[in-house]
């Protein structure tokens, strides 16, 4: 499937938590370095548009990597210049970017108004208010998909992750990603955000592949398409799993 490289080309105003030292502005030939080195398996990178040169975001698109908008203080009109110059898709929706405000309507309104961009957005709660989440499906549509954003404990070292209330957090509290599943996001946005569960599936499965160009191998169960999939129970609990049409064997203490 590739990688997704949330950075470091991203605006330091908006950083989250990335490590304020290591973000820069790239320079086109660092880019060429970077995908000759990835050797194919660069498929997508997050970076502020605003801070980027015109040729080095070309360069990527040519290449065949999605650009995703993030981490970044763009303002609308610099958002949708990205947008109409190919930018496909936005990184996490509301987090970590300029904000929609009634005199500066910023990268959400952008994303908002675009006839094709995409955006993914986390769907814990905690990220964003679940009535946000209710509001931009209802605007997006097939557009909007989900991300866990979830990461795994760490205590050491310039990315720390540490486990609080359900979330993750740096060392000085800023929050870092979730510590949700899959599954946990589709029953949020079933319980709480006013999505039927046919959408929320699509959500994180057939939008995203439509994304990166595999809706006919993945995302949908159909003829060709590779059999992954889950069997859920009435409560949306997981009852089989088919890895490549094969069925895996689960203990009942397992998640995903």
């Amino acid at each position: 499937m590739g990688l997704h490289l949330e950075g470091p080309f991203i605006n330091p105003e908006k950083r989250g938590a990335h490590v304020k030292e290591y973000i820069r502005k790239a320079s086109l030939d660092e880019i060429k370095a970077l995908l000759d080195f990835g050797d194919g398996t660069i498929k997508m990178m997050t970076l502020a548009p605003e801070l980027q040169d015109d040729d080095v975001i070309q360069y990527l698109l040519d290449n065949d990597v999605i650009v995703s908008l993030g981490h970044s203080s763009a303002t609308f009109d610099q958002a949708t210049k990205a947008y109409n110059q190919g930018i496909q898709t936005t990184t996490h929706l509301f987090n970590a970017m300029s904000a929609l405000q009634h005199r500066a309507p910023g990268i959400p309104t952008a994303v908002f108004n675009h006839p094709t961009a995409m955006a993914s957005i986390i769907t814990d709660g905690l990220h964003i208010d679940f009535e946000v989440v209710n509001v931009a499906a209802k605007v997006m549509k097939e557009r909007l998909f989900i991300i866990t954003d979830a990461v795994t404990e760490c205590n050491s070292g310039p990315y720390q992750h540490h486990a609080v209330d359900g979330k993750f957090v740096m060392p000085d509290g800023t929050l870092s990603g979730s510590a949700m599943t899959m599954l946990q996001s589709i029953k949020n946005c079933v319980e709480h955000c006013d999505i039927s569960l046919a959408d929320a599936i699509n959500m994180a499965t057939y939008y995203p592949a439509k994304l990166i160009k595999k809706e006919n191998e993945l995302g949908q169960i159909a003829v060709n398409a590779t059999a992954n999939f889950v069997v859920l129970d009435q409560n949306m609990s997981i009852e089989q799993v088919f890895y490549k049409g094969e069925e895996i064997k689960l203990n009942k203490a397992s998640s995903i």
